[in-house]
């Protein structure tokens, strides 16, 4: 046991730099599994900084939303809480840490849901409804303001924005993009907000445009487009670039990842991902400067749960097999800090 004090004192004296190691290091530790994970959670209780990926997906069997966390320490999904009060697929934005709000991604309603990851029992609470009516949305997080973008209505694709300000909890309109947009993914970055792709247009087709919003001045601008269309990429924002990864063009999917640098102004292309990304049914994170992308389809079109790794100083992807509690549908998911409620999930 003194080789794994000596480990624990070593992470935990520069915890931030060193807890990526973790898991690496037990793996030459001659002791059972069930020792090794008391070990990392007893560090994590320990640390105010351990992190998990909290992600919510749909099992269709039950027609339920569930949800369940990945450890990124022990590459080890987990199943959640239950949680009662919600229903429908989402598409997911989490505020602030401890809020998570949720949206109608297949039906068109105007209804948005938030959970407060602090109170026990966990239950979603109907908060304001948006303006408009919108299903295929993209949603992110700004300045503390919450932004839906674009959609569809149920006749139309949408140009319209609306702002949820998460003190207040009023939503407004803001400027409208000049594409209208359904299947559009989100970004931020560098205090502005990005709207990737999409379908819809006055062709009405999927799209490589992009435009950028800026919510000092309230004006959206168009920005280069990308190398291919892309309806519902996923989206991930590492080292001042946005990475847009995998989903369609109408005809294919795709395992392209197009990266974006606002100082340049340019795309390029990286090392294209192993399995193919469909949103829903991925979640792409960003933690230690790595991006993670959680779940896709394989090359059979099904569901897969495997983890891929993209390290931008190698610009290779590392691809790890794992064991999902079994969703149909990866809706979202983000990095929670502070977290032991969702690592003993005994006493919740």
């Amino acid at each position: 046991m003194y080789i794994v004090t000596s480990i624990i004192k070593w992470v935990n004296h520069e915890w931030s730099d060193r807890k990526h190691l973790l898991a690496n290091l037990l793996k030459y530790i001659n002791l059972p599994s069930a020792s090794k994970h008391l070990i990392i959670e007893g560090i994590a209780e320990e640390s105010s900084e351990y992190t998990v990926v909290l992600i919510f997906g749909w099992f269709l069997t039950m027609s339920e939303c569930f949800t369940e966390w990945y450890d990124l320490y022990t590459c080890q999904w987990n199943l959640g809480p239950k949680i009662s009060g919600y229903d429908k697929k989402t598409s997911l934005v989490v505020q602030d840490r401890d809020f998570v709000y949720a949206f109608y991604i297949l039906c068109t309603y105007k209804s948005v849901y938030r959970l407060d990851l602090s109170l026990r029992p966990l239950s979603w609470v109907e908060t304001k409804s948006m303006y408009c009516q919108r299903s295929q949305l993209g949603v992110a997080i700004l300045n503390y303001w919450i932004y839906a973008v674009g959609g569809f209505d149920g006749n139309h694709e949408l140009n319209k924005v609306e702002a949820f300000d998460v003190h207040t909890k009023e939503w407004k309109m803001v400027s409208s993009m000049s594409t209208n947009r359904a299947n559009v993914s989100v970004g931020v970055l560098n205090h502005f907000l990005y709207a990737i792709g999409g379908f819809g247009g006055l062709s009405r087709q999927h799209l490589k445009s992009v435009e950028c919003y800026d919510p000092i001045v309230d004006r959206w601008t168009p920005i280069a487009e990308m190398y291919v269309s892309r309806s519902s990429p996923g989206v991930g924002v590492l080292n001042g670039q946005i990475y847009v990864i995998g989903e369609h063009d109408g005809q294919l999917s795709h395992k392209s990842v197009d990266v974006y640098n606002p100082k340049t102004k340019h795309w390029t292309s990286i090392t294209d991902i192993h399995v193919y990304c469909t949103n829903p049914g991925m979640s792409v994170v960003v933690l230690h400067d790595l991006l993670y992308v959680l779940g896709g389809r394989n090359e059979f079109n099904d569901d897969d749960s495997s983890v891929e790794i993209y390290n931008p100083y190698t610009d290779t992807w590392e691809y790890r097999i794992t064991s999902s509690s079994g969703f149909v549908n990866i809706n979202g998911g983000e990095v929670i800090n502070k977290c032991p409620l969702f690592i003993k999930k005994s006493s919740i």
